[in-house]
């Protein structure tokens, strides 16, 4: 069974690393935030879907995380979101191998207007609309 979950984790991981990734906005950081289009879902109150965040430089200083592609969560009812499960890559775009996964499903948040985590939740919710 063990064996059957990681190729179907594998699996999901190298279909996802095809995105067609769409820019929504640039902070003043330069940190580049996606939206892959294709998965976003409305299931109930929620939209679900997956956000690439590309770094100019190491997201940490010791650790080389160029970017990092994350499952999100929004209730576009409360303007929320939270992250359901990050993937850290050593490239640029979610390239190459996954450096480091966090399968924990993160607090919800609201973003503050004019923040590009908000652009990125407006856009979403426009979106689905």
């Amino acid at each position: 069974m063990k064996k059957i979950l990681t190729l179907l984790f594998s699996i999901l991981i190298s279909f996802n690393s095809y995105a067609d990734w769409t820019l929504i906005t640039v902070n003043d950081d330069d940190v580049s935030y996606y939206i892959d289009l294709e998965t976003i879902k409305e299931k109930g109150v929620y939209v679900y879907y997956w956000e690439l965040d590309d770094f100019p430089n190491p997201m940490i200083d010791d650790l080389p995380i160029i970017s990092a592609k994350i499952r999100k969560q929004i209730d576009c009812f409360e303007d929320k979101m939270k992250s359901l499960g990050t993937h850290y890559y050593e490239k640029n775009m979610g390239e190459g191998d996954i450096y480091y996964s966090d399968d924990s499903e993160g607090s919800w948040v609201y973003p503050p207007p004019g923040t590009a985590f908000s652009s990125v939740v407006n856009y979403v919710c426009d979106y689905v609309k």
